[in-house]
């Protein structure tokens, strides 16, 4: 992991299409849904934010918001419309932010670890799915891309200002990582 953050832009983001020589696979599962009346949802599940950071300390922010686009872009190109959804669930919030190593038993946590969430996170991104209910995750076109994209950064700065457990916990990681430590779950 650098020592450093790697400042991230999101004017430096490519929004191209995607080729049409690319994303064989997600074209003919979209074509054949839409052959067959299916609807698709896809979608970018839960993250703890310990993970997420952990992913744009390793690989940038931009390797998330890359996927995410690749993904919209296609669906686009597909002529889908309505019939594919794309959420991500990746953001900043309260869900995906509950502390790892309280006291807590695991079956009454959120997450079990930094993979793994419980029900209630799972069920929260349904509901917001299915039933619509707002707060938790965002469906993802190609035209709310860059809105969302710069208010989960700015989610993102706010959060990690007014919680400073979360660089003292990926700093206990990083320790625990470079000494080979006993893993990381309680």
């Amino acid at each position: 992991v650098p020592g450093r953050e790697i400042k991230f832009d999101p004017a430096h983001l490519s929004k191209e299409p995607v080729s049409a020589r690319e994303g064989a696979n997600l074209r003919e599962l979209i074509r054949l849904a839409r052959t067959r009346g299916i609807e698709l949802v896809f979608l970018f599940y839960p993250t703890h934010v310990l993970m997420s950071e952990t992913h744009r300390a390793c690989q940038g922010a931009e390797s998330q918001w890359n996927a995410i686009w690749r993904v919209v872009s296609i669906a686009e190109q597909e002529g889908a419309g309505s019939q594919v959804q794309v959420w991500d669930f990746s953001s900043y919030v309260p869900l995906n932010a509950e502390p790892l190593f309280g006291a807590k038993p695991k079956r009454d946590r959120l997450w079990q670890e930094m993979l793994h969430f419980n029900e209630k996170v799972g069920g929260a991104a349904m509901d917001a799915i299915y039933l619509g209910d707002a707060g938790y995750g965002d469906r993802v076109t190609v035209s709310n891309f860059d809105d969302l994209v710069v208010r989960r950064e700015a989610e993102r700065n706010q959060f990690l200002v007014a919680n400073p457990w979360l660089t003292q916990e990926l700093d206990v990681i990083a320790r625990r990582v470079a000494t080979n430590s006993p893993a990381l779950t309680d």
